[in-house]
């Protein structure tokens, strides 16, 4: 299979047109995983003086019917491009493809916000790991122009468990006024320094949201930063002023929140998960973001700061967003619902839909998802089920969607307490490299050609084959359509569009595309 890895490229570079693409996009410098399994496939490489590039595209001159196709592989290809135009007729009678997409622009639904991940301080740790002209690459890689252009970046508030310490801004001991608050070194060093540079990197606006794994100890009804374990009440309001310290802290550094969710997984700590964490009952928490966090946010000036309740699995939706907007009152608090990828296997897309059907003027939005640790890199499992929850929660009302950490190093790391997981990006300092992985180009397919204010429009698929499909009218008013191929097999797809004809082409088997079409 690793000899058709040099073909693919070639073949890339001999299919792209002088128009729509950007010619000079560097392409990935491919290496093989050591242990070749089913799932396995190439890992693109990056130093100092290479990195591979996420092509431009843009519109071609002088053509009304003018497409380009981006295609990522099991087999090797990344981000490569071909192009072509759309006939003004329906399908060619002597092709039988094996699945048909109808575009339906007149059918409408939700505006589209944003890609992203975190900036925990594993990936700041692993960042400043690398010599300094291979950060900028990795930099460049998820925020520039060439690269992801993520939009949306998640910041913790103190510690996780992919810190190397427990730790929050108020370690001295029942300080109530909060009187020694105080930022970490990991923000002065990690956090803050990787912001700016995204941020000064990035053509796009980039939306900051904040998120609390756990207060102090000595917050707490139980003194430990793990297991279960509720806020004492008569912390209630230290706790919520602590929020907007840590928002002002940020704020003299140059740096603004877009949103912001009370607690990071609120039921983990009732089953005694080995992280940082803190257990609310959606009643309490309701209670304290609208009668304590709400009041000192606007007092301190940070009342425009948007509130996404739950951040954790889906299993919450629909009742914790019923009790926590309940009444108008409440209702007008919240943004919108924040969800974690980890359960979705145990329970129903549907409750998505409920959640949007029950409040349409809040957003739904994946504020974390993350892959599971794998001992040899290269994993095309991990990048498929990416693009399937994509896919699949787009297609049920969700705005954006995050990774968590951007990067990792080889063990999945750090991370105090051990629970090593996977990355988009695993670094290899010591020989100061790093290694994209296949889920960062499935990120890629959506973060970068699927921009903000984009909308999703609709689809159908008919055919002996299933191909997940999400479409979407962007800001540009071009067209863009992501399909993945799980099957083992190349497909035969038609796409058409009552407003500019069809098209027939061949995928690969494992392979997720975006058709982008003017």
């Amino acid at each position: 299979m690793w000899s058709k890895v040099f073909f693919v490229c070639l073949l890339s570079a001999l299919q792209q047109s002088s128009f729509g693409v950007d010619l000079k996009f560097r392409e990935c410098s491919p290496r093989m995983p050591t242990a070749v399994s089913n799932w396995s496939s190439p890992y693109c490489v990056c130093n100092s003086t290479y990195c591979d590039d996420a092509p431009r595209i843009s519109r071609p001159s002088g053509s009304f019917r003018s497409y380009v196709l981006i295609s990522t592989s099991k087999d090797g290809l990344r981000f490569s491009t071909s192009t072509g135009s759309f006939r003004g007729s329906d399908a060619a009678p002597d092709i039988k493809p094996d699945a048909s997409i109808t575009v339906d622009p007149s059918m409408t639904y939700q505006d589209i916000l944003g890609f992203g991940a975190a900036a925990t301080d594993a990936t700041g740790i692993n960042i400043n790991s690398l010599p300094e002209a291979a950060q900028n690459e990795f930099i460049r890689s998820y925020f520039s122009e060439d690269g992801l252009e993520y939009t949306i970046i998640r910041v913790p508030m103190a510690g996780t468990d992919f810190s190397t310490r427990p730790y929050s801004y108020a370690m001295v001991e029942n300080d109530t006024l909060l009187e020694y608050f105080a930022l970490a070194e990991e923000d002065h060093r990690f956090k803050i320094p990787f912001i700016r540079r995204a941020m000064k990197l990035s053509r796009r606006p980039i939306n900051l949201l904040a998120s609390p794994w756990s207060p102090s100890p000595w917050m707490k009804a139980r003194p430990t930063w793990i297991g279960s374990n509720t806020l004492k009440r008569e912390y209630w309001h230290t706790w919520a002023f602590y929020f907007a310290k840590f928002f002002k802290e940020y704020q003299d550094q140059g740096l603004n929140f877009w949103a912001l969710t009370p607690q990071n997984e609120p039921l983990n700590a009732f089953g005694a998960l080995p992280i940082n964490s803190m257990e609310w009952t959606v009643e309490d928490q309701r209670d304290w973001v609208v009668n304590f966090l709400v009041p000192i946010l606007k007092k301190t000036g940070f009342g425009n700061i948007n509130i996404i309740l739950v951040d954790g699995m889906r299993h919450l939706l629909p009742e914790w967003p019923q009790i926590f907007m309940n009444d108008s009152s409440t209702r007008k608090q919240f943004a919108g619902t924040g969800v974690h990828w980890y359960l979705d296997h145990s329970y129903s897309v549907d409750r998505l839909d409920e959640t949007h059907d029950l409040f349409p003027d809040k957003f739904i939005i994946y504020t974390e998802s993350c892959p599971d640790y794998d001992a040899d890199l290269g994993s095309w499992y991990r990048a498929e089920q990416f693009a399937v929850s994509i896919i699949d929660t787009l297609n049920h009302w969700v705005v954006g969607w995050l990774d968590w950490n951007m990067a990792l190093d080889e063990r999945g790391g750090p991370n105090w307490n051990g629970n090593f997981m996977g990355a988009g990006v695993i670094v290899n300092g010591s020989a100061g490299e790093f290694y994209k992985q296949p889920t960062f180009y499935t990120m890629g397919h959506f973060s970068k050609y699927v921009p903000p204010g984009s909308v999703r429009i609709g689809t159908s698929n008919e055919g002996p084959f299933e191909i997940k499909t999400v479409a979407f009218r962007r800001p540009d008013n071009s067209t863009a359509i992501v399909f993945l191929n799980t099957h083992d097999s190349e497909r035969i797809i038609s796409v058409s569009d009552i407003t500019k004809g069809a098209i027939e082409f061949s995928i690969p088997g494992k392979s997720i595309h975006t058709l982008i079409y003017w």
